[in-house]
Parts: C-alpha cells; structure tokens; sequence
C-alpha cells in the first residue's frame, strides 16, 4: 500500500515528522513543497521518503519498537562499545533497511549524533563499516556451525539436524546482521569480498560434506546433494527476514523445527522424485 502527502506550507511547530517502521524509524525534516511518499508492506514494515525539489533525503534511526527487542544487533565476539560499536550498530540498521547504497556518511553520523568528518576519527570508510558487520556475521555462523557439528554424533541425519539448526537459530538471532551479510556481499570490494566468501564457502562445505557423505551411506535419498543444500540453506536465511521477537515463537522451536523439514527433505527426497 502506497500513501502520498503533501505538505501545503511550512509549520513551524511541525519541522520534523517521525514514521515508526519495523524496527527502524524513518525521519524525516517537513519543509515547504515537501512531498512525502509513505510505503507500507506487512514484510518490510514502512519506508518514508521526502522529496524537495530535486533533492530527496531518507534518514534512519533506531526505533523504540527496536529498543525493546530481545534480539542483540551484535554477537559477543564484538567487543569494542562506546561511538565505535554505536557506529557498527546504526550502520547495520541503516543497511539492513536502505542498503548498503542507499546509506552515505552523512546518514550513519547523524544517527550516530556525530559530525561526518568525526567518523573517520573511528573508521577509514563506509565501506570498513560494512566490511566489519560482514566478516563478523560470517564468522559468528562459521563458528556456530562448526560447534553443532563438534557436538553431533557421527551419523550424518544427526549432524545435518544440529547444523541445520545452528544455521536457522544464528539467522532468528541476529536477522539484521544476517540480512547485511547476505543481501551486501555484492557491494564489498573485492578484496574484502574474498575474505569474506572464504568463510562463507568454509560454512557451506560443512553442509555440503554432510549431505554428500549421507547420500553416498544411501541414508539420504536426494537426486542432487549440492542443489539439496542449497535449498536448505536458503531456507534458514529467509528466517532472518521475517523473524520478530513478536511472533510468539522461541528461537530454540523455530530452529528444531527447520532441522525436521531439513531431514524430511534429504530422506525422503527421491521418494517425492519418483512418486
């Protein structure tokens, strides 16, 4: 659904108008001539854009509904605070919602309540910023894959459960991080790209090993192991994208229940082939 405002004149006592989005809060200045487009979709939640003139402005900033979820922005493993990790966390709503090029400087200083030229002060470029939320999503779900495996047994459906479950649980608990790590790889430069598809590709062979080791036992009974993977990784990273603390569900359920559509798929996947 699509709404679109005119502001008639300038108002004084309204120069600034807040539009609360899921997860995110869009604000944006209320000048004269201003002309608002109001997006709202039930997935995405609602984007508000301004335009004045030629010139269009879109502002991000952490919403109250934000604020109070239970859902960390950063794993642990982060570990710096003070304007350094504000800087990590805005940046990551701002991409998360805008993507990585519809953010600039000036965007992130702001929701930060710095001057743009005081960043450089924390970080060499919006692309380190992007770089850092990248490598540290990859390697917190390398290493929570790496663990459910260390943790399973040695019959491959044991290991494929825990690793499908790693996989889901590290996407519901950290969506943002997890959209920015799969939606941005595009706009890394290529060196920073390499470094981090090198932990990504490590993580996905972890999947891969195990399907392929399963369907040459003849435990699982898929047509293509790679394409099998793929699918099941592509479902867990759909959950980063629509999972909210306010669904009702617990992160431990959503992920225990994945693993079982996960394991129905590579058992009885050449049964639904042939039948």
């Amino acid at each position: 659904m699509t709404i679109s405002l005119r502001h008639p004149g300038r108002d004084p006592g309204r120069d600034r108008g807040t539009r609360q989005g899921s997860g995110l809060a869009a604000r944006i200045d209320m000048t004269e001539r201003t002309f608002v487009k109001i997006t709202v979709d039930p997935l995405w939640g609602i984007r508000v854009q301004s335009r004045v003139g030629r010139r269009r402005k879109v502002s991000v900033v952490p919403s109250i509904k934000s604020a109070k979820t239970a859902s960390p922005l950063l794993p642990d493993r982060f570990t710096a605070d003070g304007t350094r990790r504000r800087l990590l966390e805005v940046a990551l709503m701002q991409f998360a919602e805008l993507g990585y090029h519809g953010v600039s400087v000036r965007d992130i200083a702001a929701g930060v309540g710095i001057k743009p030229s005081s960043l450089y002060a924390h970080l060499q470029s919006k692309q380190q910023l992007l770089f850092e939320l990248s490598l540290l999503g990859h390697l917190e779900h390398h290493d929570h894959l790496q663990r459910a495996l260390l943790e399973s047994g040695s019959d491959p459906r044991d290991q494929a459960e825990h690793l499908v479950a790693a996989h889901v649980r590290v996407h519901a608990t950290y969506p943002l991080l997890s959209r920015v790590c799969n939606r941005e790889l595009a706009a890394l430069e290529p060196d920073n790209r390499s470094q981090v598809e090198a932990v990504r590709n490590h993580s996905g062979q972890m999947v891969l090993d195990v399907v392929r080791r399963g369907s040459e036992l003849g435990v699982f009974t898929i047509p293509d192991p790679w394409l099998a993977t793929t699918a099941i990784g592509a479902m867990g990273m759909r959950v980063a994208e629509w999972w909210n603390d306010d669904l009702g569900y617990r992160i431990d359920d959503v992920a225990a229940t994945y693993a079982i559509f996960a394991l129905r798929m590579l058992i009885d996947g050449q049964a639904a082939e042939t039948g």
